[in-house]
């Protein structure tokens, strides 16, 4: 089916559609310029035709033919009753989101004619559908122009449409931008369950690292399990500042420089185990997460380098013996891999409707009891008995690893198998505590538990369910968005209309206690890699989505830069952010540069009106300058000519009623010449502020001196589904946040980026590029999360492609340009003769997409390939483009469906 519906928009696009009976006979849609102004009417055709050429058939869109007889080509397969398409683009090749990025914006005439078409009936020239069926998380429809909150009738959301029922299949793990589902695209929403979980493990390189760890510790007479492995795992850098900061380019003090690992070719075997280690090391490309000490890589350098191989290795890992760091740095690496090996991911995609099987049932469950939310002591313990953070360092041993099962893998095989909870909880055996105990009470709970998610999960067959009571008008049952690790069983079953959460309880209690930890933490791990010195301004991304998920994490950063705290009434609403006296705070104020996605502009008005006036009054404190760096700033501002309003503006974000920084969409569509563009692309989109000054108000001034100013980024990331590497938003914010301040400060790296995984027991910030690597390790090049992603068919295609088009984006943005990265995905993906085969035959866009892309990072220099390497790739290029112009969609469209109608 979806190899129809797509070749069927394929022909739309390329106009094979235009006057062949076979596209119309299997359902094609086609309008004509004079039937869609018949049915949008004059004054609106007028609005569109003043955007997209002054005619409706200048757009340059899929319209083949002039004049009013002019055919817009919809694509489309129609099956008995249903009709199947794909939603149109929102604007042009080079242009491909200019529909979001314009004022008086309206959609092209063939998406109007796509909506109209659906609506109209059979007797005038439409479809005549009853109700719409969304697929996908998410459309455009819901995110055209027009008021931000509430549609009118001049809003083009419902212009489109208003007029039918709007059915909308959407992630149970995305309740913010369901919001603008329900608000702006009337939709009923129909949750569906988010892909089970599994662990990275290790392979190839660093697998056979973990072997050589053994034999040293062996030879060594240690187990290697020092209680000091955790603290290793949790950064070198607590150590010595041996590592890279997450700025552009940048190294920490004494950090080692990257190495082509190209260079280990001439490495024939070290004749020790600790020269092999080294070696296997440097061929991993873990000579930035692990750097070496000084002296070491001083000695690497004497003998020749890498160039000179097994020698200067050899000469490395003498010189690390002699010193007497051997045995240390190898407990750290050990707690380096043992964090990797166990870090989560989305194994490949959720069938809809599908209840799990007993492999998937146990991932959840075990993802669930060993990182997720049971008995949640991770989410409180940051709060003492006064309701304050509990004092935290950088240095102290990293918590975020995974908890033990609190039954036995005996009694986990009896609940996947489906025993009943009172047959579990009967069951004695190893493991089972006595019956009455403390322990016992545990278990049993954590047997309840377990029995239920089991059911609740099984469950997932009722999203079909949700939406066929939907199209019969009956009643979709209500429960909140999130996903299971984090927010636990209350988000199952799935087939229900989610909702999100009150913006008046924001921050709660525990998201302001784990987000004033967060801030201390950035604040440390600053001064760590600055001799001391706080940063004056750190600039924090609020995104709707993390809000909601944590309940304001990170509201509660921005409050514990500033050293404020929520004042909350009787009723639990937050009232007022109050300044904690300078005394109590204990440092300087540091400012805050708040950038705001669309859905928390709008959906959190109250948190930014609140925010606004802490630091207006933050500005205005009695204070001296050099313990009030939002006082200093606004100072200098209205020195050079600032009004009060703009002198204390911190709030940004796009305009009212736009959305989107448009660097993905640069990126994307590789229109952008020069780094420094993106940059530029995403201050341009962002310098509107936010407060009692006005709603959106120009003031880029004010942006450029904070930006000038700005030493860390902090971005929270919510969930393991979505990490920085698997959508383009993490890089067309944060990282561009990075390019644009890096460029004003004169491009030295002097800026980083602490990233906060909120889904761990504790909120400590790691370092942006320590976390892209960690992710490319245990994802994009992980043979695991590869073979399960690409066996999802075309759909796990598209996911590896757009990790591959992020992969760009963030050498664009900050710069990440590591060889063993591209070289690895070249070789999983593109060079591998059977994944090739896999993907070309899945999704060749795709897989003409992975490959252009990693062209692009060579013509870049992003990518210092081999020549043969280029090579290869460009044959396969060539060779994907010839096959995606040959054959006729329109006969192969026919037999499919003749076929189709035979087997019925």
């Amino acid at each position: 089916l979806m190899t129809l519906v797509r070749l069927a928009d394929e022909q739309a696009d390329n106009g094979q559609a235009f006057r062949n009976d076979n596209y119309a006979s299997s359902g094609g849609g086609s309008v004509s310029v004079e039937q869609l102004e018949e049915w949008i009417g004059r004054a609106d055709t007028k609005r569109v035709e003043s955007n997209w050429g002054g005619r409706l058939d200048r757009s340059g869109i899929r319209t083949m033919g002039s004049g009013d007889k002019a055919q817009l080509l919809l694509g489309g397969v129609r099956f008995g009753n249903v009709w199947v398409g794909v939603q149109p683009p929102l604007g042009l090749p080079g242009d491909p989101m200019r529909l979001l990025f314009e004022r008086d914006m309206t959609p092209h005439p063939q998406y109007a004619a796509f909506y109209k078409f659906l609506e109209r009936a059979p007797d005038d020239g439409g479809f005549g559908a009853d109700c719409f069926v969304h697929f996908g998380m998410h459309g455009t429809a819901e995110w055209l122009p027009g008021t931000p909150l509430g549609n009118t009738g001049e809003c083009w959301p419902d212009i489109m449409t208003g007029g039918l029922p709007n059915v909308y299949v959407y992630a149970a793990n995305n309740p913010s931008e369901s919001l603008l589902a329900k608000r702006r695209g009337y939709g009923t929403l129909v949750s569906h369950n988010v892909p089970p979980y599994s662990r990275a493990g290790l392979y190839k390189e660093l697998q056979a690292m973990r072997g050589l760890l053994a034999d040293y510790f062996e030879s060594a007479g240690r187990s290697g399990a020092s209680d000091d492995a955790d603290e290793a795992a949790s950064g070198f850098a607590t150590k010595s500042g041996q590592t890279t900061t997450g700025g552009i380019g940048a190294s920490g003090s004494g950090a080692v420089q990257a190495v082509d690992a190209a260079a280990m070719e001439k490495m024939e075997g070290a004749p020790t185990t600790e020269g092999a280690l080294l070696q296997t090391l440097f061929a991993a490309g873990l000579e930035q997460d692990c750097p070496l000490p000084a002296a070491a890589m001083a000695a690497l350098e004497a003998a020749g380098g890498l160039d000179e191989g097994e020698k200067a290795v050899e000469a490395a890992a003498a010189q690390m013996v002699k010193d007497g760091v051997m045995m240390e740095y190898c407990e750290g690496l050990k707690g380096y891999l043992a964090e990797l090996e166990q870090r989560l991911f989305s194994a490949g995609l959720h069938v809809f409707g599908s209840a799990p099987g007993q492999q998937d049932l146990e991932s959840y469950l075990t993802a669930y009891f060993e990182d997720g939310s049971w008995e949640q002591e991770g989410r409180s313990k940051t709060v003492d008995d006064d309701n304050e953070i509990r004092t935290l360092d950088i240095a102290e041993t990293d918590d975020n690893v995974k908890k033990a099962l609190p039954f036995p893998e005996t009694v986990l095989a009896k609940i996947v198998n489906g025993d009943k909870e009172a047959s579990v909880l009967g069951f004695r055996g190893a493991g089972v505590p006595s019956v009455g105990t403390e322990m016992w009470d545990r278990y049993s709970k954590a047997i309840r538990e377990a029995c239920s998610i089991r059911d609740l999960l099984s469950r997932n067959t009722e999203e079909v369910d949700g939406v066929l009571r939907a199209l019969k008008g009956e009643f979709v049952a209500p429960a909140p968005g999130g996903d299971l690790l984090r927010d636990g069983s209350g988000v199952l079953p799935t087939g229900r209309n989610i909702h999100a959460l009150d913006p008046y309880r924001v921050p709660s209690k525990v998201a302001m206690a784990r987000g004033k930890a967060a801030a201390e933490l950035t604040l440390q791990m600053h001064q760590r890699d600055n001799a001391g010195e706080l940063p004056e301004t750190v600039a924090v991304n609020l995104w709707g989505l993390e809000a909601i998920k944590t309940k304001g994490e990170s509201v509660a950063v921005v409050l514990g830069l500033i050293g404020a705290q929520p004042v909350v009434e009787a009723t639990g609403r937050v009232v007022r952010f109050e300044l904690i006296p300078l005394e109590k705070l204990g440092r300087p104020r540091v400012d805050v540069l708040a950038s705001l996605s669309g859905i928390f502009r709008d959906s959190f008005a109250n948190v930014i009106e609140l925010l606004d006036d802490v630091l207006k009054r933050a500005a205005d404190a009695d204070e001296p300058v050099e313990m009030n760096f939002i006082k200093k700033h606004a100072l200098e501002l209205r020195a050079a000519g600032e009004d009060m309003d703009a002198s204390t503006a911190r709030i940004f974000s796009n305009p009212p009623g736009e959305f989107g920084s448009l660097v993905n969409e640069r990126v994307t569509d590789s229109s952008w010449e020069e780094e420094t563009d993106l940059g530029d692309t995403w201050a341009k989109r962002n310098a509107f502020s936010f407060g009692k000054g006005g709603r959106g108000v120009e003031r880029r001034a004010t942006l450029d001196a904070l930006m000038k100013t700005t030493g860390q980024v902090v971005q929270c990331i919510d969930s393991v589904e979505y990490g920085l590497t698997d959508i383009q938003e993490y890089y067309a914010n944060t990282g561009a946040m990075v390019r644009a301040m890096d460029d004003l400060q004169g491009g030295e790296g002097k800026v980083n980026a602490a990233i906060i995984e909120s889904y761990s027991r504790a909120p400590r910030p790691k370092k942006l590029n320590d976390v892209l690597r960690l992710e490319y390790r245990s994802k994009l090049l992980n043979p695991k999360w590869a073979n399960t992603m690409v066996d999802q068919g075309s759909g796990g295609a598209f996911e590896v492609s757009q990790r591959m088009t992020a992969l760009i984006g963030w050498g664009a943005t900050t710069k990440f340009k590591e060889n063993w990265v591209y070289d690895q995905s070249a070789d999983t993906y593109a060079l591998d003769p059977e994944m090739a085969q896999k993907l070309r035959d899945s999704n060749p866009e795709a897989f003409k997409n992975i490959v252009g892309r990693l062209l692009e990072a060579s013509r870049r220099g992003m990518w210092d390939a081999d020549k043969d390497k280029i090579d290869e790739l460009l044959g396969l290029y060539e060779d994907i483009d010839d096959q995606m112009e040959l054959g006729s969609a329109s006969k192969y469209i026919s037999q499919s469906i003749e076929s189709l109608d035979t087997k019925k």
